[in-house]
Protein backbone atom coordinates (compact mmCIF):
# COMPACT_ATOMS: atom_id res chain seq x y z
CA UNK A 1 0.00 0.00 0.00
CA UNK A 2 1.11 3.64 -0.89
CA UNK A 3 2.01 5.52 2.03
CA UNK A 4 -0.39 8.99 1.73
CA UNK A 5 1.24 11.93 -0.31
CA UNK A 6 1.11 15.13 0.60
CA UNK A 7 0.26 17.64 -2.35
CA UNK A 8 -0.04 21.21 -2.24
CA UNK A 9 -1.29 22.83 -4.64
CA UNK A 10 -0.86 26.53 -6.03
CA UNK A 11 -3.46 28.01 -8.05
CA UNK A 12 -2.72 31.10 -10.48
CA UNK A 13 -5.50 33.38 -9.20
CA UNK A 14 -7.28 35.05 -6.37
CA UNK A 15 -9.30 32.81 -3.91
CA UNK A 16 -12.49 34.05 -6.10
CA UNK A 17 -11.31 32.71 -9.04
CA UNK A 18 -12.21 29.00 -9.52
CA UNK A 19 -9.45 26.37 -10.04
CA UNK A 20 -11.00 23.18 -11.13
CA UNK A 21 -8.10 21.40 -11.29
CA UNK A 22 -7.30 22.28 -7.60
CA UNK A 23 -10.69 21.06 -6.17
CA UNK A 24 -10.63 17.85 -7.58
CA UNK A 25 -6.54 17.33 -5.97
CA UNK A 26 -8.64 18.39 -2.81
CA UNK A 27 -11.31 16.43 -3.24
CA UNK A 28 -9.40 13.02 -4.12
CA UNK A 29 -6.12 12.83 -2.04
CA UNK A 30 -6.84 15.92 0.36
CA UNK A 31 -4.45 18.09 -1.12
CA UNK A 32 -3.79 22.25 0.14
CA UNK A 33 -4.10 25.13 -1.80
CA UNK A 34 -2.28 28.12 -1.76
CA UNK A 35 -3.85 31.14 -3.59
CA UNK A 36 -1.74 32.51 -6.55
CA UNK A 37 -2.46 36.29 -6.22
CA UNK A 38 -4.09 37.53 -2.99
CA UNK A 39 -4.46 40.97 -4.94
CA UNK A 40 -6.32 41.87 -7.70
CA UNK A 41 -3.78 43.19 -10.27
CA UNK A 42 -4.38 45.63 -12.95
CA UNK A 43 -2.64 46.81 -15.99
CA UNK A 44 -0.80 50.21 -14.48
CA UNK A 45 1.02 47.26 -11.96
CA UNK A 46 2.91 45.99 -14.67
CA UNK A 47 4.83 49.45 -14.95
CA UNK A 48 4.68 49.97 -10.85
CA UNK A 49 6.26 46.31 -10.42
CA UNK A 50 9.55 47.57 -12.10
CA UNK A 51 10.18 49.94 -9.14
CA UNK A 52 9.03 47.22 -6.80
CA UNK A 53 5.93 48.41 -5.89
CA UNK A 54 2.27 47.34 -6.90
CA UNK A 55 0.04 44.43 -6.21
CA UNK A 56 2.03 42.35 -9.23
CA UNK A 57 5.21 42.85 -6.90
CA UNK A 58 3.05 42.42 -3.96
CA UNK A 59 1.38 39.30 -5.06
CA UNK A 60 4.60 37.58 -6.26
CA UNK A 61 6.31 38.25 -2.43
CA UNK A 62 3.55 37.10 -0.79
CA UNK A 63 3.23 34.00 -3.00
CA UNK A 64 7.37 33.06 -2.05
CA UNK A 65 6.57 33.42 2.02
CA UNK A 66 3.51 31.54 2.08
CA UNK A 67 5.21 28.74 -0.15
CA UNK A 68 7.88 28.56 1.90
CA UNK A 69 6.65 28.92 4.98
CA UNK A 70 4.21 25.88 4.08
CA UNK A 71 6.57 24.22 3.81
CA UNK A 72 8.23 24.55 6.71
CA UNK A 73 5.46 23.39 8.68
CA UNK A 74 4.23 20.64 6.23
CA UNK A 75 6.90 18.00 4.54
CA UNK A 76 5.10 18.73 1.13
CA UNK A 77 5.91 15.63 -1.37
CA UNK A 78 4.82 17.46 -4.22
CA UNK A 79 3.16 20.60 -5.04
CA UNK A 80 1.33 21.52 -8.41
CA UNK A 81 2.19 24.86 -9.76
CA UNK A 82 -0.91 26.46 -12.11
CA UNK A 83 0.70 28.05 -14.82
CA UNK A 84 3.57 29.09 -12.05
CA UNK A 85 3.73 32.56 -13.55
CA UNK A 86 4.46 34.32 -10.00
CA UNK A 87 6.88 31.47 -8.57
CA UNK A 88 10.26 32.02 -8.69
CA UNK A 89 13.35 30.36 -9.28
CA UNK A 90 14.32 31.29 -6.04
CA UNK A 91 11.32 30.42 -4.05
CA UNK A 92 11.76 26.82 -5.70
CA UNK A 93 15.45 26.63 -4.64
CA UNK A 94 14.42 27.22 -1.10
CA UNK A 95 11.90 24.77 -0.49
CA UNK A 96 14.60 22.42 -2.13
CA UNK A 97 16.56 22.88 0.92
CA UNK A 98 13.74 21.57 2.77
CA UNK A 99 13.17 19.02 1.47
CA UNK A 100 15.15 17.82 -1.63
CA UNK A 101 12.70 14.90 -2.23
CA UNK A 102 10.31 17.06 -3.27
CA UNK A 103 8.60 17.13 -6.71
CA UNK A 104 7.43 20.11 -8.56
CA UNK A 105 5.18 19.81 -11.32
CA UNK A 106 3.70 23.14 -13.56
CA UNK A 107 0.15 22.77 -15.39
CA UNK A 108 -1.38 24.80 -18.00
CA UNK A 109 -4.20 25.32 -19.99
CA UNK A 110 -2.41 28.43 -21.74
CA UNK A 111 0.10 28.15 -24.66
CA UNK A 112 2.75 29.25 -22.11
CA UNK A 113 6.00 29.21 -24.88
CA UNK A 114 4.00 32.64 -25.99
CA UNK A 115 5.98 35.57 -24.66
CA UNK A 116 2.70 37.47 -23.81
CA UNK A 117 1.83 34.34 -21.45
CA UNK A 118 5.13 34.38 -20.14
CA UNK A 119 6.74 35.85 -16.85
CA UNK A 120 10.67 36.70 -15.80
CA UNK A 121 9.97 34.34 -13.38
CA UNK A 122 8.35 31.32 -15.21
CA UNK A 123 10.98 31.42 -17.55
CA UNK A 124 13.73 31.15 -14.95
CA UNK A 125 12.03 28.36 -12.79
CA UNK A 126 11.39 25.84 -16.07
CA UNK A 127 14.46 23.71 -15.28
CA UNK A 128 13.80 23.29 -11.89
CA UNK A 129 10.49 21.70 -12.12
CA UNK A 130 10.29 17.54 -12.88
CA UNK A 131 7.31 18.04 -15.35
CA UNK A 132 4.83 20.18 -17.28
CA UNK A 133 1.51 19.49 -18.31
CA UNK A 134 0.47 21.84 -21.41
CA UNK A 135 -2.80 20.90 -23.29
CA UNK A 136 -0.83 22.56 -26.47
CA UNK A 137 0.23 20.41 -28.79
CA UNK A 138 2.51 22.74 -30.71
CA UNK A 139 4.40 22.86 -27.41
CA UNK A 140 4.97 19.19 -27.54
CA UNK A 141 5.44 18.98 -31.38
CA UNK A 142 7.36 22.04 -32.21
CA UNK A 143 9.77 21.01 -28.47
CA UNK A 144 8.80 24.57 -27.32
CA UNK A 145 8.93 23.93 -23.76
CA UNK A 146 12.12 21.89 -23.66
CA UNK A 147 13.70 24.87 -25.23
CA UNK A 148 12.62 26.82 -22.11
CA UNK A 149 14.23 24.12 -20.24
CA UNK A 150 11.34 21.93 -18.52
CA UNK A 151 12.88 18.51 -18.81
CA UNK A 152 9.88 16.55 -18.91
CA UNK A 153 6.84 17.88 -21.02
CA UNK A 154 3.19 15.91 -21.22
CA UNK A 155 0.40 15.97 -23.34
CA UNK A 156 -3.55 16.28 -21.69
CA UNK A 157 -6.82 17.40 -23.27
CA UNK A 158 -8.84 19.84 -21.00
CA UNK A 159 -11.31 18.49 -19.15
CA UNK A 160 -14.67 19.32 -17.40
CA UNK A 161 -15.53 19.30 -13.58
CA UNK A 162 -17.86 16.96 -11.88
CA UNK A 163 -18.93 20.12 -9.68
CA UNK A 164 -19.53 22.63 -12.64
CA UNK A 165 -20.23 21.22 -15.75
CA UNK A 166 -23.11 18.35 -15.72
CA UNK A 167 -26.43 18.11 -16.89
CA UNK A 168 -28.62 20.44 -15.29
CA UNK A 169 -31.36 19.11 -13.16
CA UNK A 170 -33.64 22.22 -12.62
CA UNK A 171 -33.25 24.08 -16.08
CA UNK A 172 -35.14 26.98 -16.07
CA UNK A 173 -38.50 25.88 -18.40
CA UNK A 174 -39.75 30.30 -18.44
CA UNK A 175 -36.30 31.52 -19.16
CA UNK A 176 -36.14 32.16 -23.30
CA UNK A 177 -32.42 30.42 -23.73
CA UNK A 178 -30.62 31.11 -26.86
CA UNK A 179 -31.09 29.46 -30.06
CA UNK A 180 -27.32 29.65 -30.92
CA UNK A 181 -25.11 30.47 -27.78
CA UNK A 182 -21.44 31.83 -27.65
CA UNK A 183 -19.89 32.33 -24.40
CA UNK A 184 -15.48 33.39 -24.31
CA UNK A 185 -13.51 36.52 -25.32
CA UNK A 186 -13.47 38.53 -28.29
CA UNK A 187 -11.96 37.79 -30.97
CA UNK A 188 -11.93 38.93 -34.55
CA UNK A 189 -11.66 35.52 -36.40
CA UNK A 190 -15.19 34.49 -33.95
CA UNK A 191 -16.83 37.81 -34.59
CA UNK A 192 -16.49 37.22 -38.07
CA UNK A 193 -18.53 33.99 -38.21
CA UNK A 194 -20.72 34.68 -35.86
CA UNK A 195 -21.71 38.09 -38.03
CA UNK A 196 -21.52 35.91 -40.85
CA UNK A 197 -24.48 33.83 -39.13
CA UNK A 198 -25.98 36.74 -38.31
CA UNK A 199 -26.13 38.33 -41.53
CA UNK A 200 -28.05 35.42 -42.58
CA UNK A 201 -30.74 35.66 -40.59
CA UNK A 202 -29.61 33.70 -37.86
CA UNK A 203 -29.72 34.68 -33.72
CA UNK A 204 -26.83 34.53 -32.25
CA UNK A 205 -26.55 35.44 -28.06
CA UNK A 206 -23.18 36.30 -27.55
CA UNK A 207 -21.63 36.44 -23.96
CA UNK A 208 -18.05 37.24 -22.49
CA UNK A 209 -15.48 39.64 -21.85
CA UNK A 210 -13.84 42.01 -24.19
CA UNK A 211 -16.68 42.73 -26.84
CA UNK A 212 -17.10 45.68 -26.06
CA UNK A 213 -15.05 47.46 -28.37
CA UNK A 214 -15.88 49.95 -30.77
CA UNK A 215 -14.67 48.10 -33.50
CA UNK A 216 -17.39 45.25 -32.70
CA UNK A 217 -20.29 47.32 -31.95
CA UNK A 218 -20.22 49.06 -34.65
CA UNK A 219 -19.71 46.91 -36.90
CA UNK A 220 -22.44 44.03 -35.76
CA UNK A 221 -25.59 42.91 -38.00
CA UNK A 222 -28.60 43.29 -35.44
CA UNK A 223 -28.80 39.50 -35.18
CA UNK A 224 -26.00 39.52 -33.34
CA UNK A 225 -26.51 40.25 -29.62
CA UNK A 226 -23.31 40.62 -27.14
CA UNK A 227 -24.36 40.72 -23.42
CA UNK A 228 -20.73 42.06 -22.83
CA UNK A 229 -20.63 40.17 -19.47
CA UNK A 230 -19.73 36.33 -18.80
CA UNK A 231 -22.03 33.52 -17.74
CA UNK A 232 -20.76 32.31 -14.69
CA UNK A 233 -21.70 29.89 -11.96
CA UNK A 234 -24.56 27.47 -12.29
CA UNK A 235 -25.81 29.47 -15.00
CA UNK A 236 -23.27 28.53 -17.37
CA UNK A 237 -24.55 24.97 -17.66
CA UNK A 238 -28.13 25.81 -17.29
CA UNK A 239 -27.08 28.02 -20.60
CA UNK A 240 -25.30 24.94 -22.18
CA UNK A 241 -28.07 22.81 -22.03
CA UNK A 242 -30.96 24.90 -23.09
CA UNK A 243 -29.29 26.85 -25.64
CA UNK A 244 -30.12 25.13 -29.23
CA UNK A 245 -26.22 25.19 -30.72
CA UNK A 246 -23.41 25.99 -28.78
CA UNK A 247 -20.66 27.06 -30.55
CA UNK A 248 -16.94 27.00 -30.11
CA UNK A 249 -14.49 28.38 -31.44
CA UNK A 250 -10.62 28.08 -30.85
CA UNK A 251 -8.65 30.80 -29.86
CA UNK A 252 -6.29 31.79 -32.50
CA UNK A 253 -3.82 33.94 -29.71
CA UNK A 254 -3.14 30.65 -28.17
CA UNK A 255 -3.27 28.63 -30.93
CA UNK A 256 -5.48 26.18 -29.77
CA UNK A 257 -6.54 22.67 -31.38
CA UNK A 258 -9.26 22.44 -28.84
CA UNK A 259 -10.00 24.47 -26.11
CA UNK A 260 -11.76 24.16 -22.64
CA UNK A 261 -15.62 24.64 -24.31
CA UNK A 262 -14.57 21.88 -26.37
CA UNK A 263 -15.12 19.09 -23.41
CA UNK A 264 -17.45 21.11 -20.92
CA UNK A 265 -20.14 22.22 -23.71
CA UNK A 266 -20.44 17.81 -24.06
CA UNK A 267 -20.31 17.60 -20.54
CA UNK A 268 -23.30 19.58 -19.86
CA UNK A 269 -25.14 17.74 -22.33
CA UNK A 270 -25.07 20.59 -24.67
CA UNK A 271 -25.22 20.52 -28.65
CA UNK A 272 -21.56 21.61 -29.44
CA UNK A 273 -21.12 22.64 -33.40
CA UNK A 274 -16.87 23.56 -33.31
CA UNK A 275 -14.05 24.37 -35.50
CA UNK A 276 -13.14 20.76 -37.10
CA UNK A 277 -9.37 20.01 -35.89
CA UNK A 278 -7.31 16.89 -35.34
CA UNK A 279 -8.34 17.14 -31.37
CA UNK A 280 -11.68 17.69 -31.59
CA UNK A 281 -12.11 14.94 -34.15
CA UNK A 282 -10.02 12.16 -31.59
CA UNK A 283 -12.21 13.52 -28.66
CA UNK A 284 -15.80 13.17 -30.63
CA UNK A 285 -17.27 11.64 -33.36
CA UNK A 286 -18.53 13.83 -36.17
CA UNK A 287 -21.93 13.85 -36.68
CA UNK A 288 -22.58 11.07 -33.66
CA UNK A 289 -21.47 12.98 -30.64
CA UNK A 290 -20.72 16.30 -32.09
CA UNK A 291 -20.77 18.36 -35.18
CA UNK A 292 -17.80 20.37 -36.76
CA UNK A 293 -17.27 23.15 -39.65
CA UNK A 294 -14.35 24.55 -41.62
CA UNK A 295 -15.90 27.53 -43.28
CA UNK A 296 -18.39 30.58 -42.76
CA UNK A 297 -20.56 28.44 -45.50
CA UNK A 298 -20.24 24.87 -43.49
CA UNK A 299 -21.15 26.73 -40.34
CA UNK A 300 -24.55 28.20 -41.79
CA UNK A 301 -25.48 25.03 -43.51
CA UNK A 302 -25.17 22.74 -40.64
CA UNK A 303 -26.91 25.59 -38.39
CA UNK A 304 -29.90 25.91 -40.29
CA UNK A 305 -29.99 22.19 -40.63
CA UNK A 306 -29.37 21.61 -36.73
CA UNK A 307 -31.77 24.80 -35.68
CA UNK A 308 -34.43 22.50 -37.37
CA UNK A 309 -34.03 19.40 -35.83
CA UNK A 310 -34.20 19.20 -32.62
CA UNK A 311 -34.52 15.47 -31.67
CA UNK A 312 -31.15 14.90 -33.81
CA UNK A 313 -29.84 17.64 -32.21
CA UNK A 314 -30.68 15.91 -28.80
CA UNK A 315 -29.48 12.76 -29.78
CA UNK A 316 -26.05 13.72 -30.60
CA UNK A 317 -25.88 15.92 -27.18
CA UNK A 318 -26.59 13.18 -25.36
CA UNK A 319 -24.05 10.47 -27.00
CA UNK A 320 -21.37 13.27 -26.53
CA UNK A 321 -22.33 13.38 -22.78
CA UNK A 322 -22.23 9.78 -22.31
CA UNK A 323 -18.89 9.78 -24.05
CA UNK A 324 -17.44 12.07 -21.39
CA UNK A 325 -18.14 9.87 -18.55
CA UNK A 326 -17.37 6.59 -19.90
CA UNK A 327 -14.00 8.34 -21.44
CA UNK A 328 -13.03 9.62 -17.94
CA UNK A 329 -12.96 13.28 -19.59
CA UNK A 330 -13.28 15.17 -16.17
CA UNK A 331 -10.44 16.85 -13.65
CA UNK A 332 -11.41 14.11 -11.42
CA UNK A 333 -9.51 11.50 -13.64
CA UNK A 334 -6.77 14.05 -14.93
CA UNK A 335 -6.12 14.28 -11.34
CA UNK A 336 -5.94 10.61 -10.39
CA UNK A 337 -3.95 9.84 -14.03
CA UNK A 338 -1.52 12.75 -12.78
CA UNK A 339 -1.14 11.30 -9.37
CA UNK A 340 -0.57 7.63 -10.57
CA UNK A 341 1.97 9.25 -13.32
CA UNK A 342 4.17 10.71 -10.46
CA UNK A 343 4.18 8.62 -7.64
CA UNK A 344 3.38 5.06 -9.42
CA UNK A 345 4.73 4.53 -12.93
Amino acid sequence: MIKKKNILVVTAGAPNKISHLADSFKGLFDADIIFGKQFNEKRIDRLKEIIGKGNIYQNRIELSNELIKANKLKRYDLIVAIKGLQISKKTLLEIKKINNEIKFVCWTCDDLALPHNQTKDFIESAPYYDLIYTSKSNNIKFNELKKLGFPKVNFFYQRYSNIFHKKPIDPEQNFKYPEVFFAGYAEEKRFQYMNFLASNGIKVDVYGNGWDRLRYKWRKHKNLKIHFKPVIGDDYAKFIFGSGINLCFLRVLNRDIHTARSVEIPACAGFMLAERTEEHLELFEEGFEAEFFASKEELLQKTIFYLKNESVRRKIADQAFKRCRLNNYSYDDLAEEMYKNIFID
